[in-house]
């Protein structure tokens, strides 16, 4: 595993990635850390889908349906 730490004040929605060319195209998890003991809360969904999974069925042709829709356009 390769690891790079930074420690930047954010004064903006985007940062630099240090060392770019060795994470580009690969997949990456970053982490946010700040020693606030505040929370900040993280945008939830606002429609909650768990209630139907499983509860709508789909009668007819999907791919007739959706050619149908985009010949609409």
């Amino acid at each position: 595993m390769y690891a790079v730490e930074i420690e930047e004040d954010i004064k903006q929605e985007f940062i630099k990635v240090p060392e770019f060319d060795k994470f580009n195209n690969k997949h990456v998890k970053i982490i946010f850390m700040t020693d606030s003991t505040e929370s900040i809360p993280l945008k939830k969904n606002k429609y909650k889908l768990d209630d139907l999974f499983g509860k709508l069925n789909w009668e007819g042709d999907a791919v007739k349906e959706q050619r149908r829709l985009r010949d609409e356009w």
